[in-house]
């Protein structure tokens, strides 16, 4: 990390700058909206929204940003505590807002040897919350109450650890996506963060040897319960409107049956169905690329966290995974 730059200097700094325009922000975000999916979209907006005001308040250019001007920003983040993750994420939104706006990024060397300093100061770390393995779903699965609203966690619990699915796809799922077969179901994958302006993605989840535990039975049972015949699959309430279930109301579910089940909640996400799906399908003795097609990963840098995580695994196959 470079010595001589120090926040405390940055007041002397592009004083006669014109701070971002209006319009350009708002064309950045939209042009961003056509591009990345919902998470991202969001993720990106408020790191663009972080940025330009910070530049504000010191009275500089945002887009274009001086090069010293983004390497002081990068390194408030890190002295402020964010993760080195969250700073690439920062770094790559402002990157995008540049290259959609007609102008060059930030140069990445100088750049990079900033964030290298970041790591060696501040380190890597990045926070990758616990699989839910089958053995744990099980127990999870047997704590849920088999009315309405039982029946949607369960389908939500089982389609989501064996479709390796994004909380964010899950709750995408519409009625009409979903077709039966004699082999078990088809789901269309309308959102997904690698298949981005693609035409969608079609999922097949077998029928499960134990009826109990079985993702395209409970997804038959939640349509059948409901009485549903199209929009939404997973919603707040069947029986009245059809609002969609948002994102943060799965991971909520899910750390409920995880507490039901005797672990702190704390340590799980929605990610954690599927990771808990990876781990399984490595035990299995899957390869990474067989695992990447199922979860829709175009590396096998996150398989790897996820699988260096557990002891390892069981199988992609619902039928056989123990489901």
């Amino acid at each position: 990390m470079k010595k001589n730059i120090d926040i405390k200097d940055f007041e002397l700094l592009n004083k006669s700058t014109k701070n971002i325009i209006n319009d350009i922000l708002d064309s950045t975000k939209k042009r961003i909206s056509r591009e990345k999916s919902t998470n991202t979209i969001r993720a990106y907006s408020a790191d663009l929204d972080h940025f330009t005001t910070w530049c504000t308040e010191k009275g500089v250019n945002s887009v274009p940003v001086d090069d010293e001007i983004f390497a002081i920003y990068l390194t408030s983040l890190a002295i402020s505590g964010y993760k080195t993750s969250t700073i690439y994420r920062k770094m790559s939104a402002i990157s995008h807002a540049h290259i959609v706006n007609g102008f060059k990024r930030p140069k990445t060397v100088s750049i990079r040897k900033i964030i290298l300093g970041i790591e060696d100061v501040y380190g890597n770390e990045e926070v990758i919350k616990t699989p839910v393995p089958v053995d744990l779903l099980k127990v999870m699965l047997s704590k849920v109450q088999l009315k309405l609203k039982g029946t949607r966690d369960k389908a939500i619990l089982l389609i989501g650890f064996s479709g390796a699915l994004r909380r964010s796809e899950l709750v995408a799922i519409n009625v009409e996506d979903i077709s039966f077969n004699d082999k078990g179901i088809e789901v269309i994958i309308r959102k997904s963060n690698n298949n981005q302006n693609k035409s969608c993605e079609k999922l097949v989840i077998h029928y499960g040897n134990c009826i109990d535990t079985c993702p395209a039975r409970a997804v038959q049972d939640l349509i059948t319960l409901s009485g549903i015949k199209s929009g939404p699959l997973f919603r707040c309430n069947y029986r009245i409107g059809s609002n969609r279930l948002n994102d943060r109301a799965v991971t909520l579910m899910l750390k409920r049956y995880v507490k039901a089940a005797g672990f702190d909640e704390k340590l799980f996400s929605s990610q954690s169905l599927r990771s808990g799906f990876i781990i399984t399908a490595t035990k299995a003795g899957y390869n990474d690329q067989s695992i990447m097609v199922r979860s829709r990963y175009n590396t096998s840098v996150m398989i790897r966290k996820y699988t260096a995580l557990a002891e390892a695994l069981h199988e992609t196959e619902v039928k056989n995974i123990g489901l």
